[in-house]
C-alpha cells in the first residue's frame, strides 16, 4: 500500500503521460523560466562592467650549442624542448604582477586600489590576469587583463609586459657560477656514494654463495630442495607400494595361496615382483620321459588285456605316485619361494625407509640454507636498488650540470610585443545575450524539473493511463467538470441528465449508460452497487444521474439510498426521508408503499429513512437480500448508492447483496493508494466489478473525456456555454420539488441539507 504514495515513476515511460504531466505543470514551468529571466536581468543591471587589455608576445630562445657538443641527438631535443608553459607561469606569478603593481601605482589602478594592500591587491590582479597560447606549435604568449574601463586595462599591461622583460634581463644574462659550483659539489658527493655502494655490493656478492644461480637466474639451493623433495616423495611412493605388496605376500602365504597367485595379486598393486617369478620358471614338474613311458605301456596292456587287467592297474597307481610325489616337491619350492619373496620385500622396504631418512635430514639442511638464500635475495636487491637510484641520480646531475654551463655560455631568452596593448571597445563581461540564453536555459530546465517532480509525487489520479493501471478496471465514462457559468444555474448535479440533457456531462452519462447495458448484456446484472473510495469523490451526482439516464431509456428504474449515515438522495428529488431503507429493513413497512415516485418518468427513489444508531447492523440483516430481491422483481435496474467503501463497513455488506459494482473516482483528486485498495476490496467480495466513472474530468485532465458538439448547438462561447444559449432548455426552481436545487463548483456538497456526495 506504501508504493502507491511513492513517485509513480512508470510515467516517465509513457510519452502522452510524460506530456500530460509536462502541461499540468505548465504554471509552475513558466514561473521558473520567468523567475530565471528576472534574476538574470537584475545581474545584468547591477553586475559591473568588465574591460580587457590584450598584448601578444613573442618569446624567442637566442643561442645554439657548439658544434661537436652534444651531436645531433642533443640538437634535435633542444628543438623539441618546449619552455613556453615555464613563461607563462613567469608571467602571471606574483613577482611580475608585483612589480607591474609598482611600475604603475596602485593609485592609477582603482580596481585594485581597494583591495587592501599590495599583497591582496597582486592576488586581484592575477585573478583577473589571463596569460593563454592561442596555437599550440607558436612560441607566442597572449596576456588578457580585464579591469572596469579600457584605460586602466591597457596600462596595466604595458606595465607587465616591461616587468617581464625586466625579469628576463635578470634571470637569464646575469653569471650562474654559482649555480655551476653547487651542482659540481653535487656531482662530486654522490660519486663517493655512488663508489662506496657499488664496493658494498661487491663484497656482499662475495660473501654470499648461496646467491649463485643457474642459467635461468633461479638460485641453486632452491633447485636443490626441489629435487630433494621431488626424490623424497617418489620414494615414499615406492615404500607405500611395497607395504602393501608385503601385508598382501604375508596374508595370502598365511591362507595357503600358491605361489603363481602370489605373484599376481602383487602385480595388480604394482611393482614388478610379481612379473619376475611369474617368468622365472623356478618351480619344477614331474619328469616328462618317464610319465610318458608309464603312460604308453599303460594303453598297450589295456588294448590287450583290458583296462582291469592287474598290471594295467598298477601302472595306473605308479603313475599317480608320481604325479604325488611331484606336487609335493612343488609345494615345498613354491613356499620357499613365497618365503624368500618376502623376504626381499622386506629388505627392499628397510633399505627404502633408510634412504628416505637421509633424503630428509638432506632436505631440511637445504631448506634451511634455501631461507638464508631469501633473506640474502631480499638484501641483495636492497643494495642493487640503492645503486641504481644512486646511478641515475649521479647521471641527472652531471647532464644538468652540462646544460647549465652550455646554457650560460650559448643560450637567452628574447621577449618581443607583436600586437602592442589595446583594449576592446565593448565590455567582456558581463554578456548580456549569452547571460539571458543560459538563463532561459536553465529556467527551462528547472521547471522541467520541477514539473516532472510535483507530477510524480502526486499521489492522486491524474491521467486515464494512471486509473487503468491502478484500478486494473475498464474505464466506462468520463464525467466532465460543469463549467461555473453552469454551476451557478444549478441547484445539484444529481439532475444534470434531466435539466439539462443536452449538456457534455449528460452527454458523458449517457455513454456511461450505453457501456453498462453492454456489459449487462447477457448477464442478469439488474441491482447495481454505486460506489467510491472517499468522500467528495461524486458517487451520488453519478448513481443519480446514471438512474435518470436508464429511466430516459425506457427502463424502470429504482434508486436506492443506502447511505443511512449520510443520506443526500431526498434531497436531490425534494422527496421525503422518513419513508425509506431504515424502515423497510425493520419491516416496519413494505417496499412498496417505501417507495416514492419522481418528476422522472420511470425513476422511483427509495429514500434512507429515518436516521438508525446502528447502519452497519442494519444493512446485515437478512431483509436487505430479501428487499433487494423483491426490487429486482419489481424493476428492470436498481442503482443502490452506498457510503464511501474506505470509510465504513456498509459497502462491503452491500457489495455482497448486489449483483454488480460501479467504481466512481475523481479526477485530481482521488489517491492512487485509495483507489488500489477500494479495487481490492471489491475483488475480494465476489460480486462482478463493472469498470470506473472517472468523474470531475477538467479540460486540463490528461486523458479527460472532450465531447463533441451535438449538431445544430449554438455555440456561446467556453466548454457547455452552448447550452445556456439554448432557448430549447429552461431552469425553473422547483422542477422535482417545492425546494430549489443549485450545484457549487469544484465539489457535490448540497446547499446545507445533506452531505458532499
Amino acid at each position: 500500500m506504501l508504493e502507491a504514495d511513492l513517485p509513480n515513476l512508470a510515467l516517465i515511460a509513457d510519452p502522452a503521460s510524460l506530456l500530460a504531466i509536462l502541461w499540468r505543470g505548465r504554471r509552475l514551468f513558466a514561473a521558473c523560466v520567468v523567475g530565471s529571466v528576472v534574476l538574470a536581468g537584475a545581474y545584468l543591471v547591477v553586475a559591473q562592467r568588465r574591460y580587457q587589455g590584450t598584448a601578444k608576445l613573442l618569446v624567442m630562445q637566442q643561442g645554439t650549442r657548439p658544434l661537436g657538443v652534444g651531436g645531433d641527438q642533443a640538437r634535435l631535443a633542444e628543438g623539441a624542448e618546449d619552455y613556453i608553459p615555464t613563461h607563462a607561469l613567469i608571467l602571471q606569478s606574483p613577482l611580475v604582477v608585483g612589480r607591474a603593481i609598482d611600475r604603475v601605482g596602485l593609485e592609477n589602478l582603482p580596481s585594485l586600489g581597494k583591495s587592501g594592500g599590495r599583497a591582496q591587491a597582486v592576488r586581484e590582479a592575477i585573478k583577473s590576469l589571463s596569460v593563454t597560447r592561442p596555437d599550440r606549435l607558436a612560441k607566442i604568449l597572449q596576456a588578457d587583463y580585464q579591469a572596469r574601463s579600457p584605460e586602466e586595462a591597457v596600462r596595466f599591461v604595458k606595465a607587465l609586459v616591461a616587468s617581464y622583460k625586466t625579469f628576463l634581463e635578470d634571470a637569464y644574462q646575469k653569471n650562474n657560477s654559482e649555480v655551476i659550483q653547487l651542482m659540481t659539489r653535487a656531482r662530486d658527493d654522490l660519486g663517493k656514494e655512488l663508489k662506496d655502494l657499488e664496493q658494498a655490493y661487491l663484497e656482499f656478492r662475495q660473501a654470499s654463495p648461496l646467491l649463485l644461480a643457474d642459467a635461468t637466474g633461479r638460485p641453486l639451493i632452491k633447485r636443490r630442495v626441489d629435487d630433494w623433495d621431488r626424490a623424497a616423495n617418489e620414494a615414499m611412493v615406492k615404500a607405500v607400494q611395497l607395504k602393501t605388496q608385503l601385508e598382501l605376500g604375508r596374508k595370502l602365504s598365511q591362507g595357503g595361496v600358491g605361489l603363481w597367485s602370489i605373484a599376481y595379486a602383487m602385480e595388480q598393486v604394482g611393482g614388478a615382483s610379481g612379473s619376475g617369478l611369474r617368468t622365472a620358471g623356478l618351480t619344477p614338474g614331474p619328469p616328462s620321459d618317464y610319465l610318458r613311458q608309464l603312460n604308453t605301456e599303460s594303453q598297450q596292456l589295456a588294448d590287450r588285456y583290458g583296462p582291469r587287467n592287474n598290471r594295467v592297474q598298477e601302472i595306473q597307481e605308479q603313475i599317480a605316485s608320481v604325479h604325488q610325489q611331484s606336487r609335493a616337491t612343488r609345494n615345498q619350492l613354491e613356499r620357499a619361494e613365497v618365503d624368500d619373496l618376502i623376504t626381499s620385500i622386506e629388505q627392499s622396504l628397510g633399505s627404502l625407509e633408510a634412504m628416505r631418512t637421509k633424503m630428509a635430514e638432506q632436505f631440511d639442511k637445504d631448506s634451511t640454507e634455501a631461507k638464508k638464500t631469501e633473506m640474502a635475495l631480499l638484501a641483495d636487491a636492497n643494495l642493487r636498488s640503492n645503486l641504481d637510484r644512486q646511478r641515475t641520480l649521479f647521471n641527472t646531475v652531471v647532464d644538468q650540470l652540462k646544460q647549465a654551463k652550455l646554457t650560460g655560455d650559448f643560450s637567452g631568452i628574447r621577449c618581443e610585443v607583436i600586437e602592442p596593448e589595446n583594449a576592446l571597445p565593448k565590455p567582456v563581461r558581463p554578456l548580456g545575450s549569452l547571460t539571458l540564453a543560459l538563463a532561459l536555459a536553465a529556467g527551462c530546465l528547472l521547471g522541467t524539473a520541477a514539473a516532472l517532480g510535483a507530477g510524480l509525487i502526486d499521489p492522486r489520479v491524474r491521467t486515464l493511463d494512471e486509473v487503468r493501471r491502478v484500478l486494473q478496471l475498464t474505464s466506462l465514462g468520463q464525467v466532465p467538470q460543469l463549467p461555473e457559468a453552469l454551476a451557478t444555474r444549478l441547484e445539484h448535479a444529481g439532475l444534470i441528465c434531466q435539466g439539462m440533457p443536452r449538456s457534455p456531462a449528460a452527454e458523458a452519462y449517457k455513454v456511461v449508460r450505453a457501456n453498462i447495458e453492454l456489459a449487462r448484456r447477457g448477464r442478469d446484472l439488474r441491482v447495481i452497487l454505486v460506489t467510491s473510495p472517499r468522500e467528495h469523490e461524486g458517487r451520488t451526482t453519478v448513481a443519480s444521474n446514471l438512474a435518470v439516464c436508464l429511466a430516459q431509456a425506457g427502463r424502470r428504474v429504482l434508486l436506492v439510498d443506502a447511505d443511512l449515515r449520510h443520506p443526500s438522495l431526498h434531497a436531490i428529488y425534494s422527496l421525503a426521508r422518513e419513508r425509506g431503507l431504515a424502515q423497510v429493513l425493520r419491516g416496519a413497512q413494505p417496499l412498496g408503499r417505501a417507495v416514492q415516485a419522481t418528476g422522472v418518468a420511470g425513476l422511483e427513489v427509495l429514500c434512507s429513512g429515518p436516521e438508525v444508531p446502528n447502519p452497519a447492523e442494519l444493512l446485515s440483516s437478512t431483509h436487505l437480500h430479501d428487499t433487494l430481491a423483491r426490487a429486482r422483481e419489481a424493476y428492470d435496474v436498481v442503482i443502490v448508492d452506498s457510503p464511501p467503501l474506505l470509510t465504513v463497513a456498509d459497502t462491503s455488506i452491500l457489495g455482497t447483496a448486489a449483483d454488480a459494482t460501479l467504481l466512481v473516482v475523481r479526477a485530481s483528486q482521488t489517491r492512487r493508494v485509495d483507489a488500489r485498495h477500494a479495487t481490492e476490496i471489491l475483488s475480494g467480495l465476489g460480486t462482478p466489478l463493472l469498470g470506473a466513472v472517472v468523474n470531475g474530468v477538467g479540460p486540463e485532465w490528461a486523458g479527460g473525456a472532450r465531447q463533441r458538439d451535438e449538431p445544430g448547438t449554438p455555440r456561446a462561447g467556453g466548454h457547455g456555454e452552448e447550452i445556456l444559449a439554448d432557448p430549447q432548455i429552461t431552469l425553473t426552481p422547483g422542477t422535482f420539488g417545492s425546494a430549489p436545487w443549485q450545484y457549487r463548483p469544484g465539489s457535490d456538497r448540497l446547499n446545507g441539507r445533506g452531505r458532499e456526495a
